[in-house]
């Protein structure tokens, strides 16, 4: 490629592959020219997606967890991270079950440990769910961090009066600087 301009070369004409390599120039490196200096990088660096496992630890009530999907998107330093339960089980006699998801280790591991309002936006949201006579039994679903570690804390709470196993589907998002 020594010597050829880049309007001259080949469009390509598919999505890049993870590890393909892009042209960009670094107008903040002065050192090839007052312009900037001709760099490479792999496409993931810039943009990736795909799905990752996660599991999930219960640390509030004996409720459980089942069949939790991760998904992400990754542009530049952030990454969406959207996950979806399909059971999200809080047990007789309890109203509220609170996983924590350690990002440790994974595209989504955030940049530092996780301080107060740093680094975090997030939401969660649950199925429509009633008990009885349609009485709404969720009372509060909620995402936050675990000030010091790096990882995301997600809570159901039902009403007090939990006489059966309640489970329901809950889904959401979480935007993370890494």
């Amino acid at each position: 490629m020594a010597g050829r301009k880049l309007p001259v070369l080949p469009v390509l004409a598919t999505f890049p592959e993870a590890d393909d390599l892009l042209y960009i120039v670094d107008v903040s490196d002065t050192s090839e020219s007052p312009q900037g200096t001709s760099k490479q990088m792999e496409r993931e660096t810039l943009l990736d997606a795909g799905d990752f496992t996660l599991t999930p630890t219960v640390t509030a009530g004996t409720g459980a967890v089942d069949d939790f999907d991760f998904d992400f998107i990754k542009v530049g330093g952030k990454v969406l991270l959207t996950f979806f339960c399909r059971d999200f089980i809080v047990e007789v006699g309890e109203d509220t079950t609170s996983v924590e998801l350690d990002l440790t280790g994974t595209v989504a591991e955030p940049s530092a440990n996780f301080a107060s309002g740093f680094l975090f936006t997030g939401s969660v949201s649950t199925s429509a769910y009633s008990q009885g006579a349609g009485t709404d039994i969720v009372q509060n679903c909620g995402i936050s961090t675990v000030t010091g570690t790096k990882k995301v804390q997600i809570g159901l709470t039902l009403q007090a009066n939990a006489s059966l196993q309640y489970g329901t589907t809950i889904g959401g998002a979480i935007t993370i600087t890494i």
